[in-house]
């Protein structure tokens, strides 16, 4: 799917759209002068299955000129997400989130944790595999499943859930980043600095 931004606008809110792209230097190089007009950039939108059986091939279109919009459903379609409360409670009173025992809610944490590194971080790993420092743009979604009137602790939990894939994805790539550079140092010390291997670490590192 393509999209033109400028093509569904009228001529006052085209007005306001900026355009403008920085032209790099091999293109003004084979393209000559260019003046300082707007450039209608068009969009074009690759929307791929998550589905396991399509994991091959979705490397193929991966380009280091893209922005990968990595969508979660917040754990949504992941009941074991979800901590279960105490079947039986001293109380009748007690709300259902009280009800609920720490040892349960770690549980549950647990498998959140596992949901966001199957369905966000595997593929965050894949793209930056193939398109080194490609821009990820995670979006959480579901957010209605979350939303019951004035209750604003479902709210809270959809928060939560976002802010916990967020910690999660910024310490793994920390650790991606404490391993590449032990791996660089290992090849340093064993006089392998100009090697392949370690020429491609200096490359990611140089594309972050």
């Amino acid at each position: 799917y393509q999209w033109d931004p400028t093509s569904c606008v009228n001529e006052e809110d085209r007005q306001k759209i900026d355009t403008k792209i920085q032209v790099e230097e091999d293109i003004l190089q084979t393209k000559g002068d260019v003046d300082d007009a707007d450039v209608n950039v068009k969009f074009s939108v690759w929307d791929f299955a998550g589905q396991q059986e399509y994991h091959a091939t979705h490397e193929l279109f991966f380009s280091p000129r893209a922005l990968y919009i990595l969508v979660w459903d917040m754990g949504v379609k992941n009941e074991a997400t979800f901590p279960k409360p105490d079947s039986v409670s001293d109380s009748d009173s007690e709300s259902e989130e009280e009800c609920i025992s720490n040892d349960e809610k770690r549980r549950a944490e647990g498998k959140l944790k596992e949901d966001i590194d199957e369905k966000v971080q595997f593929w965050v790993n894949c793209i930056q595999s193939s398109a080194p420092g490609a821009a990820i743009l995670p979006v959480a979604s579901f957010n209605d499943k979350f939303e019951d009137g004035d209750n604003t602790l479902d709210i809270n939990t959809a928060k939560r859930r976002c802010e916990l894939m967020r910690d999660r994805l910024i310490n793994n790539e920390k650790r991606r980043m404490d391993d590449i550079n032990q791996r660089l140092e290992d090849y340093k010390r064993n006089h392998l600095a100009d090697s392949h291997n370690a020429m491609r670490l200096r490359k990611l590192l140089s594309s972050r």
